[in-house]
């Protein structure tokens, strides 16, 4: 069993909540958070002991004031129902609510411009994205 310090379970609490308005959260979903000395690292797994291509999930590094969205994955069955979308939405509530002022990523994929310029993103190099959030 995983051990937290107070800070940390604040941050969870607060990505518990923000994930209360994702069509596919359960509680019993594992969220971690660990605070380290390079920022505060946020996962959230829907299936245990799977890849993540199988199952959905993303992970983040808060560093600074920034986001940085190191995976994000809607399960292959779930995918065009526009749960990538709502877990994007997530993930940037609880970032506000973090006091948190950017998002970055550098998206892989199909289709992948569309979608996060869509989102609010832009593409600040051909790599990379990014959404300045306002507080």
């Amino acid at each position: 069993m995983l051990t937290f310090s107070d800070e940390e379970k604040r941050i969870c609490s607060i990505v518990e909540k923000s994930l209360q308005d994702f069509p596919l959260y359960l509680q019993n979903y594992d969220i971690f958070v660990v605070i380290h000395e390079r920022g505060t690292s946020i996962g959230y797994r829907t299936v245990k002991n799977l890849a993540p291509t199988n199952s959905t999930n993303f992970d983040v590094q808060l560093v600074d004031d920034k986001c940085y969205v190191l995976w994000i994955n809607i399960s292959p069955e779930k995918r065009g129902k526009g749960y990538g979308k709502a877990l994007c939405n997530c993930i940037e509530h609880f970032c506000r609510e973090l006091g948190y002022t950017q998002i970055n990523l550098n998206p892989s994929g199909p289709g992948k411009d569309t979608f996060w310029k869509r989102l609010g993103f832009e593409e600040e190099t051909k790599m990379n994205f990014i959404k300045k959030l306002s507080k």
